[in-house]
């Protein structure tokens, strides 16, 4: 999402790219007190954007059904609360999905040597608000087998993806209300985005759905690609802690 101008500064990092501005990622990594509310705050607002992705690695791998799937999405992070448990992030290298992804494998194959003990709960309440999780079951296919390690990783990526582009339409839209751009946004959605494969709507379509002519079509789609182009780059440079690793990920994730 946005940058969050109260955020406090990061201290430099001293990667050969250079200091990268604060994001909440590296915000995460600098902490080192996992009683801090500032630990706490950042890492809510990281991995409320992103559990979606780690649900449904979790749902596919263990097996699980939904309710088991969400206490297992819990309990893994609140790992990032214990003590030392970043310590093995290499700030150089501090991409949150490589991480993610690396440690969730770990997590999950913990949980099935310990699958007998006791669950946890996190003392100050959960980590994650899951309230979202409404549609997410019948919007992805669950296989019935567990797919092998290279499909796994396959399928993260591609819903980690998907979960960057959903969080930045979700940030057009909340900024456009008090602009007055509403419209353009849901043009710009329904062109690029919100469309089922292989029926995107044509422009004189979208006119007439929108109530608007060609040219204000126009104007739409090419203001719309601008703003999430930006937002998109925002997004991104919130879960890095290098200008190297942006580029790293944009160029994995969507080519750019």
């Amino acid at each position: 999402m946005s940058s969050n101008p109260n955020r406090p500064p990061t201290p430099p990092n001293t990667h050969p790219g250079g200091p990268f501005p604060s994001t909440c990622w590296s915000v995460i990594l600098s902490c080192q007190d996992p009683e801090s509310s500032q630990l706490r705050d950042r890492l809510e607002d990281l991995c409320n954007r992103y559990w979606p992705p780690v649900y449904l690695y979790i749902r596919r791998n263990w097996q699980s059904d939904p309710e088991v799937a969400k206490d297992l999405c819990q309990a893994y992070f609140l790992q990032f609360l214990e003590k030392d448990f970043l310590d093995s992030v290499d700030i150089s290298k501090g991409r949150f999905r490589s991480f993610i992804c690396a440690s969730l494998r770990n997590f999950l194959s913990k949980q099935k040597r310990d699958a007998g003990r006791q669950k946890r709960r996190p003392a100050q309440g959960p980590i994650l608000s899951m309230e979202a999780l409404g549609g997410l079951e019948s919007s992805f296919d669950i296989p019935d087998q567990t797919p092998n390690e290279i499909e796994s990783e396959a399928l993260f990526l591609a819903d980690w993806k998907r979960c960057v582009v959903h969080n930045v339409l979700r940030h057009m839209r909340q900024s456009a209300s008090p602009s007055g751009k509403s419209t353009q946004v849901e043009v710009f959605a329904r062109y690029r985005i919100e469309h089922d494969s292989g029926n995107k709507p044509a422009r004189p379509q979208l006119a007439e759905e929108f109530g608007l002519t060609l040219a204000q079509v126009n104007y739409a789609l090419k203001w719309g690609q601008q703003e999430f182009i930006r937002l998109l780059k925002e997004e991104l440079r919130d879960q890095v802690s290098t200008q190297e690793d942006f580029h790293a990920e944009a160029r994995e994730l969507f080519g750019i």
